[in-house]
């Protein structure tokens, strides 16, 4: 039978203006470059990437009641993503990211949480109801949201997988009660332990640490080109990383953590899982990022074949 993952996050709209140079105070600039209106947001894009690796998806966000919130019902309908779980508000916009991004590749954001903030406890107890086989969500959500998924999914014994996204030095970990898998990056893991895994030793150091304090079986930190460090409470690992700046394009956190959970739900094995994470993410990259880049199941499966990978 087909496994059902269940995405918790947000869906957004992103506006994104391309920008020779971002204005001084008060200076006025006429700009040539492109401007993109597309959909966004952790959940959306891991939503995304689980249905295009061919698996049942299913959306618990909320909405707004206005022309892009229907932007994105339409989109996740397109896309194959279940909207059972797709709550709509009354009150509150859809949420809206503003990006200005400068031609040297520095980008300015504007997150306005809109219908975001209006995601309760019973949309998250009603999208279980649907018996998931897995369950992908990240630090974006407030840490009451986190606690509460967690629960439910020891109460179901559903693997939860979390990503760090969104974390900061004040994050309370305590609530959480389990999680098969975290992944961070390095600045995320050391806001959380204050180890920078910067050599092996502090790697280890650091993934000891991190397993304590968030409760999980499983530790994936992302070193950009030293590759992915893996701690399964024993033993340690480094996996490749693939393509060459994966850590910087658009939506690499949630398709990252979609192609992980999708293949450990089919393999078990961590390590077996990653290696296939990276590879998303190089074949994202090359499709120039963004939730129009998330690849398929088939395009993964090309560029091993291009790039000789097993």
């Amino acid at each position: 039978m087909e496994k059902m993952f269940l995405t918790v996050g947000n869906t957004e709209i992103e506006f994104t203006c391309n920008l020779a140079k971002i204005p001084l105070v008060n200076e006025v600039t006429v700009e040539r470059g492109d401007r993109e209106i597309t959909p966004g947001g952790f959940g959306l894009v891991g939503a995304t990437a689980i249905a295009e690796l061919g698996a049942h998806s299913l959306l618990c966000t909320c909405l707004g009641d206005d022309r892009y919130g229907d932007l994105l019902t339409r989109f996740c309908r397109d896309k194959g993503i279940s909207l059972d779980s797709v709550y709509t508000d009354k009150h509150l916009p859809t949420a809206f990211m503003m990006t200005l991004a400068e031609d040297s590749g520095t980008r300015r954001s504007a997150f306005y949480p809109g219908a975001f903030e209006a995601v309760r406890h019973s949309f998250i107890e009603e999208a279980f109801a649907s018996r998931p086989d897995c369950v992908c969500t990240s630090l974006e959500m407030p840490i009451e949201h986190i606690n509460y998924i967690a629960e439910m999914c020891d109460l179901q014994d559903i693997p939860m997988f979390l990503d760090a996204c969104g974390v900061t030095p004040a994050t309370d970990f305590s609530g959480i009660c389990g999680c098969e898998a975290l992944v961070c990056d390095e600045a995320q893991a050391y806001r959380i332990t204050h180890i920078m895994p910067d050599t092996m030793e502090n790697c280890l150091k650091c993934a000891v640490k991190l397993a304590s304090a968030v409760k999980t079986k499983y530790v994936v930190m992302k070193l950009r080109e030293r590759g992915v460090y893996i701690y399964d409470g024993k033993y340690c690992s480094i996996a490749p990383n693939r393509g060459k700046n994966v850590a910087d394009v658009r939506a690499a956190a949630p398709v990252f953590l979609s192609a992980l959970a999708y293949t450990f739900m089919q393999t078990k094995s961590m390590e077996v899982a990653v290696k296939y994470a990276s590879v998303a993410l190089a074949v994202l990259e090359q499709n120039g990022g963004g939730v129009g880049g998330v690849p398929t199941a088939a395009a993964i499966g090309e560029y091993c074949k291009q790039n000789d990978i097993n």
